[in-house]
């Protein structure tokens, strides 16, 4: 019988936890410029990726911002590393993709959260828009 006990033991492991981080900051203003410029997520990822090999170097995405192209500080990027990338400081496009989805989610949330609190708070489309750039 304590061999049943030891075997039903092993297979109950518990998954370790994961751990949820808010989106990054950079991701705002990564919604702003794809908004802005009217790109798609891929084609700033494929703009951003200089030897094609699906992953954006730290140093790639801080060549973009220094030539203005993309508002953010050092410390966003590093913080945009840290969430969305890997342990080799790359971020692959399908965390990039996640990251955004996380991020409209959240804004989303926002603004049903505004929403809510007024019942007759109802906004025509161009007030949506408004809205929503201004995050």
């Amino acid at each position: 019988m304590g061999s049943k006990v030891e075997k039903l033991g092993k297979k109950s492991k518990t998954p370790p936890p994961k751990i949820e981080y808010p989106t990054p900051g950079a991701m705002e203003q990564i919604e702003k410029f794809l908004n802005d410029n009217r790109w798609r997520l891929v084609d700033l990822f494929k703009d951003l990726d200089k030897n094609k090999d699906w992953r954006v170097k730290r140093d790639d995405l801080a060549r973009e911002c220094r030539k203005g192209r993309l508002e953010i500080s050092d410390s966003m990027i590093d913080e945009l590393i840290t969430v969305l990338g890997s342990k080799t400081s790359k971020i692959n496009y399908k965390s990039l993709s996640k990251g955004r989805t996380s991020h409209l989610s959240e804004r989303r949330a926002q603004f049903r959260g505004k929403a809510n609190k007024n019942s007759s708070y109802n906004l025509n489309y161009n007030q949506q828009l408004e809205f929503f750039l201004n995050l």
